[in-house]
């Protein structure tokens, strides 16, 4: 018994204690948060969490950190008295018991627990307080408690929530107001204020969780490393309050329907406004929608192929089924009729690729009749452009009558909508600007008033009547849609007599029936026109401006134009001249299908006239000199015929290539050192047929000289893949890095920088500039950034465009930055990047940008402007891509990136190069277009030497091959079938070592002997990776050009023109 008390006197209970409350104080800061409002809150789950484990510090007599706290707190005091509280006995008590562990009275618990205060009664009024808490010792602890309580107990996301919160924290991380805009008009006035908001997952519950998974992200950069969820938040002020609790009863009644935006809640709570005064909102709590259908209509290409436009009126089929989802609704068996009031294209979403309707708060529910009558009702909201004819005296302010109208009133608001989409399709974006001029023009000159309705004097305006008319005449051949959905639109939906009009369910089955008859057909575009298509296709803009209602994503930030070049907002809709129109970058197109995976990736780049070419100029094919091939490789450069005829490219000889493998053996010899004279060290090699295969001749002196040249005034900063993918290829990487690091170290005077792509990785990992490097801090590094393998998906734009910004920001600030050079490892696969062109999209803004920090403007008649600098010339930022692995999607991609950028006007600023090829062009693939463009050959696999005795020595004879424990450290195996050279396949820069035959007796290398080509069928590409190409050859296809009209010779009409008829009603420049 004395040994036991003994133990327990020693035990030092306090400093237990101060180190449990130490460790508690760390996690609480951690797990705080800050409101968009300026409340602090805090993540009470991830507190509870953390504290159940047990910490190195916990001693084992406790079961975790929490039991600690709850049996040191009391023990300090009374060491000799078991504890009053066991762990088991804070379930439901927990928030409460934080709170006084924060205000230094844990031993309160008790009392708390005692009168039933636990944490379901957070925030408890100081009434209550101060009635139930009758400790004398506590009466100093009031106001410190009232004030802690609120951090601990935010607001709970909920499905359905109803509360009134008053002065409770919103866990809103982030809001951002939408304004909704139109044409160049400012934003538009409305009952309530819109915003994008962002909740920590934590603070969402698991049923509002379930229901809108698609809502749930990762913000990078984020230092909490965890989920969100964004929603729409509609704010209505106290004075609003009638119109906040009409469109909540609507939202409440169309919860169900599939084709309305959800509803997820609403709650009252007080904010602080822009003057500091706390003022009482309330607030309704709604799916985020990624763009209003006019934002999508003013941003998007319109659909052109007939998939695309059977895709794009299958979307608006999706409208006329939610209308009709709510034109009758049941509750409780008694049917009632609903008017939504207020259909127009703002109200219209594109939730996760479908549309869906919004804004019911104009909307109606009556009682239906017994009989079948089309019932009328009191409706008084509306949009003056949409509005029906029989609302239109009370909507303009012209009569005071509210007026009676049929549900059919929402059918002549669709049709007006169908009636922009079908303009859209036929004319595009400025069709759509300019039909809104037409409609203006012809109520002018009718009435003398300004308005863009669709009607005049009860009557469908007749200038709408013919704007239909010349859609039908000047749309696409291919369109087999837009035509009959205008006639529909015509004869049922914009019809002046309400009950002439078909109803919502017979715009919805007359849809469902046109749809599903006459099927496009299945080979109506060439695949090779289908791939090049989809992959100069914009689906995504790396992020989406707030004021129409589009989620941010928040990979990347798009490089602004300098300040100059950004236009006012215009108070005019914004015709563009032809110039204005032509000097734009192409945008995305509305409803183009997902490319699939090919099985047989495009070989060859779409060919592009240059400026010298007439219109009328013919494509020829692809030719190059017979000598080519007939020299096996000689020593005189060869030429490329374009196929134009009038651009000679100089291919310089092929030569053999210097494999990392290689450098790898003098870095063995030479040990980390700073600076070699060469890559070789100037060493000579005896292939295995006994005789000098290659040696540090004046050529590769000259690349050395190069190297030296390019890289003295440039930075080199290196971006390594490191997501999951990446993992069976790590040790490669890392060896490659080593090599390439230590071939550049001194190249780069103030240090080289070393970045990943996966935003989790240890900071330790990143590497800044620094004059003192060596390569073991790049190994370290490679080993602290290892990939996981939880299927980490990560995309390389982020990371690629913080270091692009860097350049971009200096010469904003007229720093003149040094130029750089971006050496990214990769497999290409960049699991996390869902939309294929994200990466496309991104660098043709950077080189937008780069053009117009350097002054790059277009030539006319061969002048240059004296400050002018041709960024493909001084190539201020260039990328080179080194690949890894055979993923065919990886290497497409790549491809893609390598050889297709300059088809849409970027400069040549990216080269790839495969991970076994030619070190050399790793460094100058990207900076020079000889190097560039020269084949080199591979050599067979040889054993990696390890000592520096044996690198002068020969070659042994027989199989060539690595020892399986090289393999194992490089993580790299190459391919041993033997490949017979195909006159269609075979390129000389696909000669890698899977053209060997290592395990041949002979140990020689195949002829290296190109066959002679096909006449005019077999294109030499500037490019080409040692990737298998198994399709047959290609011939390039023209694309449609102009003719002396400007018409496209693939169209009926010239895009984007209005009918010579309207031209009277205004001037288009």
């Amino acid at each position: 018994m004395s040994h036991t008390m003994s133990n327990a006197t020693q035990f030092d209970y306090s400093a237990e204690f101060n180190t449990a409350f130490n460790e508690f104080k760390t996690i609480r800061a951690e797990e705080s948060r800050v409101s968009k409002c300026g409340g602090e809150f805090i993540i009470v789950e991830n507190v509870t969490r953390r504290l159940e484990n047990r910490s190195q510090t916990c001693h084992r007599r406790f079961k975790n950190d929490l039991d600690r706290l709850c049996q040191t707190h009391w023990l300090r005091h009374n060491s000799m008295q078991p504890p009053t509280m066991q762990l088991e006995a804070l379930k439901g008590y927990r928030c409460i018991f934080y709170i006084l562990i924060e205000i230094g009275a844990p031993s309160k618990i008790d009392v708390f627990r005692e009168n039933g205060l636990s944490d379901n009664k957070l925030p408890i009024d100081m009434a209550t307080l101060k009635t139930k808490i009758r400790a004398r010792d506590f009466e100093t602890y009031f106001d410190i408690f009232f004030k802690a309580q609120l951090a601990w107990c935010p607001v709970q996301f909920e499905l359905g929530m109803r509360e009134k919160y008053f002065d409770r924290i919103m866990p809103v991380l982030e809001k951002t107001e939408i304004k909704p805009h139109r044409d160049g008009r400012g934003p538009r006035k409305n009952t309530a204020s819109l915003y994008s908001i962002e909740v920590p997952e934590e603070m969402v519950g698991p049923t509002l969780q379930r229901k809108m998974a698609s809502a749930r992200f990762k913000r990078q950069g984020d230092p909490s490393q965890g989920y969100r969820y964004r929603f729409a938040l509609k704010q209505f002020e106290f004075e609003k309050i009638s119109h906040f609790r009409n469109e909540a009863n609507m939202f409440q009644h169309l919860r169900d329907k599939d084709g309305m935006v959800q509803y997820l809640g609403w709650y009252q709570g007080l904010e602080t406004d822009g003057e500091g005064k706390r003022r009482e909102y309330h607030n309704i709590v709604l799916e985020l929608g990624d763009s209003d259908l006019y934002t999508a209509i003013r941003k998007l290409e319109p659909p052109v192929s007939p998939k695309e436009i059977l895709s794009f009126w299958q979307a608006m089929f999706g409208i006329s089924e939610a209308l009709a989802s709510i034109y009758k609704l049941q509750f409780g068996g008694v049917v009632y009729n609903t008017w939504h009031a207020d259909i127009k294209p703002e109200n219209i979403l594109r939730v996760d690729n479908r549309f869906k309707l919004a804004d019911p708060g104009e909307a109606y529910i009556q009682l239906s009749n017994a009989d079948n009558r089309r019932q009328v009702a009191r409706v008084t909201g509306g949009t003056r452009t949409y509005g029906a004819p029989e609302k239109a005296a009370y909507l303009d302010g012209k009569s005071a009558q509210e007026p009676s109208v049929t549900q059919t009133s929402d059918v002549w608001s669709l049709g007006c909508v169908f009636s922009i989409a079908a303009t859209y399709v036929v004319l595009g974006p400025q069709g759509v600007l300019i039909y809104d001029r037409v409609r203006r023009a012809g109520l002018l000159e009718k009435t003398g008033e300004t308005s863009d309705t669709f009607h005049n004097n009860g009557a469908v305006l007749s200038e709408v009547i013919e704007w239909h008319e010349y859609l039908r005449a000047v749309a696409r051949k291919t369109d087999m849609y837009t035509a009959d959905v205008l006639n529909m639109v015509d004869q049922n939906m914009l019809v002046a007599a309400p009950d002439k009009r078909f109803t919502a369910s017979q715009v919805r089955d007359w849809f469902k029936g046109r749809l599903e008859r006459s099927p496009i057909a299945i080979e109506e575009v060439p695949n090779r026109i289908e791939n090049l298509l989809q992959a100069i296709e914009l689906q995504i803009e790396l992020e989406y401006e707030q004021h129409s209602g589009i989620k941010r994503h928040d990979t990347i930030i798009v490089p602004n134009r300098p300040a100059s070049r950004n236009a006012q907002v215009s108070t005019e809709p914004d015709f563009k001249s032809q110039k204005e129109l032509l000097d734009q970058g192409i945008r995305p197109t509305a409803h183009r299908p997902a490319r699939g995976n090919s099985p047989n990736p495009p070989t060859l780049a779409l060919v592009m006239p240059s400026d010298q070419a007439t219109s009328t100029q013919k494509y020829s094919d692809y030719r190059y000199n017979q000598d080519y091939a007939s020299e096996r490789f000689g020593g005189h450069h060869s030429r490329i015929q374009s196929p134009l005829g009038n651009t000679i490219v100089q291919v310089p000889p092929p030569r053999t290539a210097v494999t990392m493998w290689e450098v790898m053996e003098v870095l063995e010899e030479h040990g980390h050192g700073r600076r070699l004279t060469s890559f070789l060290g100037k060493k000579k090699r005896v292939s295995v047929r006994g005789k000098a295969a290659w040696k540090t001749d004046s050529l590769t002196e000259h690349l050395d000289e190069r190297l030296e040249t390019e890289f003295r005034k440039r930075d080199i900063v290196y971006l390594v893949d490191n997501g999951t993918s990446m993992k069976p290829h790590w040790k490669h990487a890392k060896f490659i890095l080593e090599g390439l690091v230590w071939r550049s170290l001194g190249y780069d005077e103030n240090g080289m920088e070393l970045c990943f792509t996966d935003p989790d990785t240890p900071p330790a990992a990143f590497i800044k500039e620094s004059r003192k490097q060596d390569v073991s801090t790049f190994s370290e590094a490679m080993k602290l950034a290892k990939p996981s393998s939880d299927d980490k998906k990560t995309m390389i734009v982020p990371e690629l465009a913080r270091i692009i910004n860097d350049y971009t920001k200096a010469m904003l600030s007229k720093r003149h930055p040094k130029k750089k050079t971006i050496i990214v490892l990769t497999d290409g696969v960049w699991s996390g990047m869902n939309i294929r062109n994200t990466l496309d999209e991104h660098l043709r803004a950077v080189f937008q940008l780069l053009r117009d920090l350097h002054k790059d403007l277009p030539v006319r008649n061969n002048l240059h402007s004296q400050a002018q600098e041709d960024i493909g010339t001084i190539r201020p930022i260039t990328i080179q891509f080194v690949r890894f692995g055979t993923d065919k999607e990886g290497y497409e991609r790549l491809r893609h990136l390598d050889d297709d950028m300059t088809n849409y006007g970027c400069p040549d600023l990216i080269d790839t190069e495969p991970a076994d090829g030619d070190v050399y062009k790793m460094f100058l693939g990207s900076l020079c277009d000889d190097i560039d463009r020269q084949q080199t050959m591979l050599e067979p696999a040889r054993t990696m030497v390890t000592s520096p005795s044996s690198i002068s020595g020969s070659m042994p004879a027989g199989p060539l091959s690595r020892e399986p424990t090289q393999e194992r450290e490089h993580s790299f195996h190459r391919d041993c079938r033997v490949q017979e050279a195909s006159p269609l396949s075979l390129d000389p820069q696909e000669l890698s070592t899977s053209h060997y035959d290592t395990h041949s007796t002979q140990g020689q290398v195949l002829p290296l002997r190109l066959p002679p080509p096909r006449h005019g069928t077999v294109p030499v590409p500037l490019r080409s990776e040692n990737y298998p190409q198994q399709q047959p050859p290609m011939t390039a296809v023209p694309w449609g050009l102009p003719t002396e009209s400007g018409h496209d010779q693939n169209s009926t009409h010239p895009r984007g023109e209005a009918p010579y008829v309207y031209r009277h009603y205004f001037n288009p420049s």
